[in-house]
C-alpha cells in the first residue's frame, strides 16, 4: 500500500512539475517595449471598381524585430501617420497577430485600417510611426 502511495505521489509530482514551470514562466514574462523594433511598412492601395488607387491605402503590414528572450504572438500598437506636412491624419490603435521567436524578424499579418487613408502626392513622403503599446 506505501508502495501505490509513493508511486501516486511520485505520478503527480511528474505531472505537476512541467504546469510550474509554465506558469512560473508567463508570470515572470516582462518584455520591455524597446526590445520590439518596428523596421519596415508595407502598405496595400484601395481596390477600387477593378483598378487600384495609387492614393488611397487601406491595409497594411508592419516587420518587427524581437530582441528580446521570449516568444512573442500578439502587439498591441498604437499606429500614426503623418503627411508630408507633418500632419497628423491617422492614430489608431490596433492589435496584430505575429509569431516572432528570439532574435526572429517578421512581418505580422496584413490587417485593414479603420479607414481608408487618401494621400494626393503619394505615400512615399509619409511618416509612419509605430509605438508598442503592450507584448503578448
Amino acid at each position: 500500500m506505501k508502495s501505490l502511495i509513493l508511486f501516486f505521489i511520485f505520478c503527480l509530482a511528474f505531472y505537476l512539475h512541467p504546469q510550474t514551470e509554465l506558469i512560473a514562466q508567463k508570470k515572470t514574462k516582462k518584455i520591455e517595449k524597446w526590445k520590439i523594433y518596428h523596421s519596415y511598412t508595407t502598405w496595400f492601395y484601395c481596390y477600387n471598381n477593378q483598378e487600384y488607387d495609387p492614393y488611397c491605402v487601406e491595409k497594411v503590414s508592419l516587420t518587427f524585430t524581437n530582441y528580446s528572450k521570449y516568444h512573442i504572438s500578439r502587439l498591441t500598437i498604437k499606429l500614426k501617420v503623418y503627411n508630408e506636412n507633418d500632419r497628423l491624419i491617422y492614430n489608431r490603435k490596433h492589435t496584430i497577430q505575429l509569431e516572432l521567436d528570439p532574435g526572429e524578424t517578421g512581418n505580422c499579418k496584413v490587417f485593414k485600417l479603420y479607414e481608408r487613408l487618401y494621400i494626393f502626392d503619394g505615400f512615399d513622403d509619409t511618416t509612419w510611426e509605430v509605438e508598442v503599446l503592450s507584448i503578448i
